[in-house]
């Protein structure tokens, strides 16, 4: 899959970062989730459960993250080095646990 390169600054180190991914919206894409026009209805209440190694967690609904209107990116690489391989991002249901 095509990766990107996003430099940002970090405000506490006071340093630019670069990380290297996989745009969400592709890896969205290839797992079915629906997107643009699809997303609809109950759709529209499932989320995206991304989760880090060291237990730190986020939630996006699909609707915050349609290709539509957004460019988020799923880094997998920060400056040279891999990230966490433990890190990973679930794809949730209404309901799910």
């Amino acid at each position: 899959m095509p990766r990107k390169t996003l430099k940002v600054l970090n405000p506490h180190e006071k340093k630019t970062e670069v990380y290297e991914g996989v745009l969400l919206q592709v890896l969205l894409r290839r797992a079915g989730v629906p997107q643009g026009d699809g997303l609809r209805g109950a759709t529209m209440a499932t989320y995206v459960l991304a989760e880090a190694a060291d237990g730190y967690r986020v939630v996006f609904s699909l609707a915050e993250l349609d290709s539509n209107s957004f460019q988020d990116r799923c880094p997998t690489r920060k400056t040279t080095r891999p990230l966490d391989e433990d890190a990973e991002i679930l794809n949730r249901g209404q309901g799910s646990n």
